[in-house]
């Protein structure tokens, strides 16, 4: 009889061992596509919403929009968890914050914002290769 519990104890620790490095494997490898990519459909129109709300005072042009729509690529474009988290975030926020501050936006910030767009892109693109 005190074969058959070890026996048993063994094979619960190796069905453990292989569904956490189950786990840890689609974590690591496929997070993006199972969670991030789906997660992401509901997540951006509310925080698309929310940063709406925050431009109401700016006054009405054409650069607005423009600002608008480079806000809402880089959320909706994001390939990966780590382009719109943490640090990444907060700079990019930072300087939408220190463009809108004056209530315009200008033709030199918007190419700033999307300097800084392209810039992070292909940081995270060279970093993949």
């Amino acid at each position: 009889m005190p074969k058959t519990k070890k026996g048993c104890f063994l094979k619960i620790i190796i069905a453990v061992t292989i569904l956490v490095a189950a786990i840890t494997y689609i974590l690591q490898n496929k997070f993006n596509d199972f969670i991030f990519k789906p997660g992401r459909k509901i997540i951006a129109p509310i925080f698309l919403n929310d940063f709406n709300r925050e431009l109401k005072y700016l006054k009405e042009s054409p650069r607005k929009d423009s600002l608008k729509l480079l806000v809402k690529n880089y959320i909706e474009e994001a390939d990966n968890i780590k382009e719109i988290s943490g640090d990444s975030l907060k700079t990019f926020f930072d300087l939408i914050n220190y463009v809108i501050a004056d209530s315009q936006v200008t033709s030199a910030e918007l190419k700033n914002i999307k300097d800084f767009i392209d810039k992070r892109r292909h940081n995270e693109r060279s970093k993949k290769n």
